[in-house]
């Protein structure tokens, strides 16, 4: 069978792009046109990266190029993701001595990966942010796009971003079959209507305590075309509470102007909690080939916890998902508290080539690859973190 051509769009010919020709094409120049008509950290303040889209049949696929960057997200940055946010992680350890060994040795492993170039890196399918939903490609799409790549970007890191099992198994063996490395990023949970409204009655009485949590609470729920843009401000502020003040300044910090240019061209679609005319709970989707994903979601961390404002987030979520048959990908984190709302578990890999690499290079990214797969992913999956 012959592969099929391969067209790339970069900042020189991407006027040229024919949105419409493509799967998802309108919701792409929607999300996507922002970003090509300023620098990305305008958008995404901590966010510095080369746009660049991938063509092959009716698939648009968009890809990030970078060089060091090395204050940049983990989204574009593999240094961040694997040694900046590892250090902040060493906490969950709950114990000194091996927080102390493994930031010592993260230390040591900084500097190698810094010489070997870790982030010269092509990410495929990255739309900087967490969670990148796409396509199904077939093993001769998969292999023409390595191809084109390898040809352009000679001396970079190829990488696919967000394969799981859960979504894309064929996709998964297709491309170990043409030698591409799994380095895992996360344990990530997804579910699927049909089988929450099968659920054992365990998983249908966590949603029904959340329900009615939300008609205790006595909420307005307000919908996409309901947001105000003072909504909309509060959104970005609720979201920085949650995943940047709580969790970690590594996230994507998206900046009122992604907010808004998300919510005014559709590109996410927005619910949101309110309590006296304040919203106090947000979440934004993104709504790609009947699965969706919530890159932004935030909530007024100083309320009591007995408001229970993730849980009633999370629940109506998932209604949406149900609502609307939609699979709903939901993320890393918090792996009992959505096992018990009857998602599943996998790891997500960044599916990486590097046999064009030099072979110092090989040596660090399978190692990588060896010690990450070999006990992390298990110490997640164990303990549903």
């Amino acid at each position: 069978m012959e592969n099929s051509a391969v067209t790339l769009y970069t900042k020189d010919n991407w006027e040229k792009l024919k949105w419409e020709h493509f799967q998802e094409g309108q919701l792409m120049k929607s999300y996507f046109l922002p970003l090509l008509k300023n620098n990305t950290n305008n958008l995404i303040k901590n966010v510095h990266t080369s746009l660049g889209f991938v063509a092959i049949d009716d698939i648009l696929l968009p890809y990030t190029v970078n060089e060091e960057e090395y204050d940049n997200s983990y989204v574009c940055s593999p240094y961040n993701h694997y040694i900046t946010y590892s250090k902040e992680e060493l906490s969950m350890l709950n114990n000194k001595l091996l927080e102390v060994i493994f930031h010592f040795l993260l230390g040591l492993i900084s500097k190698f990966a810094k010489k070997i170039e870790i982030n010269k890196v092509v990410y495929i399918n990255n739309w900087l942010i967490s969670t990148n939903l796409s396509p199904s490609l077939s093993k001769e799409q998969l292999e023409s796009i390595k191809n084109t790549m390898l040809a352009k970007y000679p001396d970079y890191l190829i990488g696919f971003r967000s394969i799981n099992e859960g979504l894309y198994p064929k996709m998964k063996v297709d491309l170990e079959a043409l030698h591409f490395q799994m380095l895992p990023s996360r344990f990530v949970y997804i579910s699927r209507p049909e089988e929450i409204l099968n659920a054992t009655k365990k998983v249908r009485n966590t949603l029904n305590r959340d329900k009615k949590l939300l008609d205790k609470n006595e909420f307005d729920i307000i919908q996409h075309d309901d947001f105000t843009k003072e909504d909309l401000i509060r959104a970005k502020q609720l979201y920085d509470k949650l995943y940047l003040e709580k969790y970690s300044y590594n996230n994507p910090q998206f900046t009122e102007d992604f907010i808004l240019s998300t919510h005014a061209n559709r590109a996410l679609t927005y619910v949101g909690l309110k309590k006296d005319g304040v919203l106090e709970g947000v979440f934004g989707s993104k709504i790609y080939q009947n699965m969706m994903a919530n890159p932004v979601l935030g909530y007024n961390t100083d309320l009591p916890k007995e408001k229970g404002l993730y849980r009633i987030l999370r629940y109506l979520a998932v209604q949406e998902s149900i609502n609307n048959q939609r699979l709903y990908h939901q993320s890393a984190g918090v792996g009992r508290f959505k096992y018990d709302r009857g998602a599943k578990g996998y790891p997500e890999f960044t599916a990486i080539y590097i046999k064009h690499l030099a072979k110092r290079k090989q040596y660090f990214w399978k190692s990588l690859c060896y010690l990450l797969n070999r006990f992390a992913i298990k110490i997640v999956d164990k303990k549903k973190l």
